[in-house]
Formats: structure tokens, sequence, C-alpha cells
């Protein structure tokens, strides 16, 4: 007797209660496929304007502590909340991660955010396989002065080892008015903010590129007992000189809508959002000079740092050749640098950014939990479904047992049931996804291989949960069917 054809005919029968069952399937198989569109990273577009005023992809950040989460319990135990001891000035930490500032960090009893040598971990970073570059973070906080307006600020020096394309961007992207900061750029040039600092918009109106500034910037010490140790500051023996703006920036990375009418249009439209970092950009050479000079002989100052050779930083900038593998490249570098260092890709801190928490954006292994309930869930409306057929069909099932049907082959008719709803519903669900993710794929830099080697992933993954978890529910259906005897086809309902 061939149940299984009677199975797909029966199926076909009650579409329309088996069209919900295949719909829940449907949406587990899009799910899936669409999370893991590039498992190893990113489209290339995203996060753009932050990445390039960085000047990279990836921030190494002196965190202890766990960004994502997936530490174990032992781990987890010797975690604390404790004050974040950073500035403004160290990194980009607190502008990613503000709740920094207001809830202080994770973080093993020892550690503590810190400054470090940042010759290893550049040397570290560049043998990773897909990274481009890698460049150390040389700020310092200053004091700007503009006519007779002064505000405080951040010196920052931008050179070569940052990603030339970022160089090339920035100036594009988002140089106002002026002349990029390049090779051919006069001494003592810079790259003058229009946002973040606290002079009035009258004193921002009148600087003009060539026009001078003047800024004011402290020498950087070791602290003592440690080495490389914090960056101590002092203003004592503060460095004045004179800066020539080369041109003038703002950064734009977003746009929210113009509640006060500040655009001059009405309150739906929309205005910029600028990243409010008062960074006053300079070389490598014009910040070694602001840095540098003649050591003083108080010999309290004697642990003066020197630049770049043992300059101390709280931050390294890692660029990588594609963004599709930005994700495989952090998972490396944070294994070869240890827990001391926390490793993120500049778009989950954007994310961590808009959605205001510390823990990150959730790990791989909550992602896979979430995929494998929802196809859990899908699995049980498929069996619910077969159940309420079976269940209005015992008269059916009562004359195939007269006919000579066997408690197997009773088992079998509902195991094709739930194949054929279940294999159905996730074969669309898998089309449909891989459809909406190839719209992704236009703009990310995904070779030809790894495309096939993650839609195999994927149809090998979907196919094993579409079929395991059902059959598995099924199979308690089929017994509970195979053992409907031949006497209910006597009964009337």
């Amino acid at each position: 007797m061939d149940l299984v054809r009677l199975g797909l005919r029966n199926a076909k029968r009650n579409w329309t209660r088996t069209v919900l069952a295949m719909g829940a399937m449907a949406l587990a198989a899009v799910t899936l496929v669409l999370s893991g569109v590039i498992p190893s990273g990113y489209v290339k577009g995203i996060a753009f304007a932050e990445r390039v005023f960085i000047g990279g992809d990836i921030l190494v950040l002196p965190l202890g502590g766990p960004i994502e989460a997936g530490w174990d319990d032992a781990e987890q135990s010797k975690l604390s909340w404790k004050p974040w001891q950073g500035r403004h000035w160290q990194s980009y930490a607190s502008y990613f991660l503000p709740g920094l500032v207001t809830q202080g960090q994770v973080g093993d009893w020892d550690a503590s955010w810190h400054a470090f040598d940042p010759d290893p971990v550049v040397d570290a970073a560049r043998s990773i396989d897909g990274v481009k570059a890698a460049a150390p973070y040389f700020a310092l906080p200053c004091i700007l002065q503009v006519g007779d307006k002064t505000s405080p600020a951040i010196l920052r020096a931008w050179g070569t080892g940052e990603s030339g394309d970022y160089l090339s961007y920035f100036d594009q992207e988002f140089l106002v008015s002026g002349q990029p900061l390049n090779d051919s750029s006069p001494n003592m040039s810079c790259l003058f903010p229009l946002q973040g600092t606290s002079l009035d918009a009258a004193t921002l109106q009148s600087v003009r590129p060539l026009d001078a500034i003047q800024v004011t910037v402290p020498r950087p010490t070791y602290g003592f007992g440690s080495q490389p140790g914090p960056i101590g500051l002092t203003w004592d023996y503060a460095v004045t000189d004179t800066l020539s703006v080369s041109g003038i920036y703002q950064v734009q990375v977003g746009s929210a809508p113009d509640t006060k009418g500040d655009s001059g249009g009405p309150p739906s439209e929309m205005e910029p959002v600028y990243w409010e970092r008062p960074e006053v950009i300079v070389s490598l050479d014009t910040f070694g000079r602001l840095v540098g000079g003649d050591e003083p002989d108080d010999p309290v100052v004697r642990q003066l740092q020197r630049f770049p050779s043992g300059f101390s930083v709280y931050q390294v900038t890692i660029t990588v050749d594609r963004m599709a593998t930005a994700k495989t490249v952090a998972k490396d570098l944070a294994a070869v640098l240890g827990p001391g260092f926390s490793v993120i890709p500049v778009p989950d801190l954007l994310q961590m950014k808009n959605a205001g928490s510390l823990m990150g954006i959730g790990d791989q292994n909550a992602r896979r939990f979430s995929q494998l309930l929802l196809f859990v869930l899908s699995s049980v409306i498929v069996a619910g479904s077969i159940y309420v057929i079976l269940t209005q069909e015992r008269r059916k099932i009562g004359l195939l047992r007269v006919v000579g049907a066997t408690s197997k082959e009773i088992l079998g008719y509902v195991m094709t049931l739930c194949a054929y709803v279940a294999l159905t519903g996730s074969s669309i669900g898998f089309g449909v996804g891989k459809a909406l993710s190839s719209l992704a794929l236009l703009s990310a830099d995904v070779t030809f291989h790894e495309w096939v080697r993650q839609t195999l992933r994927d149809a090998v993954t979907i196919l094993g949960l579409s079929l395991g978890i059902p059959l598995a529910l099924g199979l308690a259906i089929g017994i509970w069917a195979a053992r409907i005897p031949s006497s209910e086809v006597l009964k009337r309902d």
C-alpha cells in the first residue's frame, strides 16, 4: 500500500491547513539566511563616515572586560563594574560607548583602562591575514586660541600609518574649504574642526584657510612606577605654537528631524547631524614638533615621553582589505592580543552606541539560539497542523487499518506529511532569503567562492533543522496515529 503518495495527496488537499505551517518554516529559513548574509564581515558602505574619520575599520581598546558576551561562568565570576578611568581625548571609546562615562566598565579585578606601547599591537595586527594597515591613535588635549577666544580641543596626528584610501576619502567627504593635509602642505599646518569646540558661531565663521591659530599642548610624561604606564600630563612645560589653517572640515554622521526649525524649513525637514569632536588634525611631523622640544632640566619631569618611539597610546586603528572579512580579522587579532584588549569592528561599535549598551550587540551563541528557537516554534506549528488534520481523519486512518495498513505504514504516512510541509516551507524561505540577500551582496566585496560556501552552509543547516525537528515531533504524532484502531471507521461524530 503506497501511503507515502497518499500522504502527499492528503497534504495538498488540506492546503489551507498546511499553508500556515509552511509560512512558519519559510519565515524561519528566511531569518537564518538573512542573519548570515556576510557572516565574516559587513557590506562596504556600513558606518562609512565613522570609519573615514577614524581612519580605519576596527578599534583596539584597552578594555580589560568583555565587550561581547560569551564568557563562561568561571570567567564571569571575576568580573565587576568599575569606574572608567579614561578621558575623551584618549580614544573614541566614550563616543561609541557613552555608558563608560556614566556606568563604568566591566572588567576582572586586575583590569583597568591603561596606556600601552602600540608597537607590539601594530606588529600583531600586520601579521593577521586581511589587515591592510594599522596605526596608533596619537592625540593629546590642547588649548585652542582663535583671536581672543580660547577653547579646549584635541590635537590629533594623522599620518602614513592609516590607510591612504581613508585620507583621500576624508578630503572628498569632509573638507569644507581650503586644501587637504598632505606631504606638500607647509610645516605647522592643520585641519580645523567646525564642530565640537566651545567657540561661538561668529568666531568659527571667521576662521578661513591660511589663518593663523595658536595651540598650547601639555608635555606628556610616563606615570611613575609603570612602564609604559598611563600618560601623565604637565602643563608647567606646555608648548605654545602657531598653526596655519590648511583646511576646514566637518563630519556628518547622519540626519535627524529639525524639531526646532534650525534649518529654516518646516519642522518635518531633516537636518544634518555632525560628529562633534574638536580634533585639530596635524601631520606626524607637526605633532612631533609640538610634543617634543628640549627636555626641561627639572628632574621631576625627566620622564618625558619621546615621540613617536616609546609614546604610549590608548587606541590602535586597524584597516582591513575587505569589509566582508572584518569580523574574522577582529576575532583573529583578539585571540593574538589576549584578554587585556577589546578588538571591535566600527560597525559593531556604532550599533552599541545606537543601542546604548556596553555589552555588545549579541554574541554568536545568542544569535544561534534565537535561530534554533524560531525553528522549534515553526516545527511545533507544523506538527500541530498535522495533528489537527489527523484528528479530523481518524475514520480514514481506521479505514486504512481495515484494508490492511500496518502501524509502520501509518507512521510513514504521518512522517511524509510532516516532511512535505516542512521541506516545502523551508525551501520557499531559502529561495526568498537568498534573493533578498543578493541585494545586500551587490554592495559587499564578497568573493564568489565565499558566496557559494555560505550558500551551501545555509542549505545544509536549513535542511537539517527543517527535517530534524519536525520529524522528531512528527514521530510522536505518528506513534499516536499508528495506535488508532480499525474500529474508528464505525464511529460517527
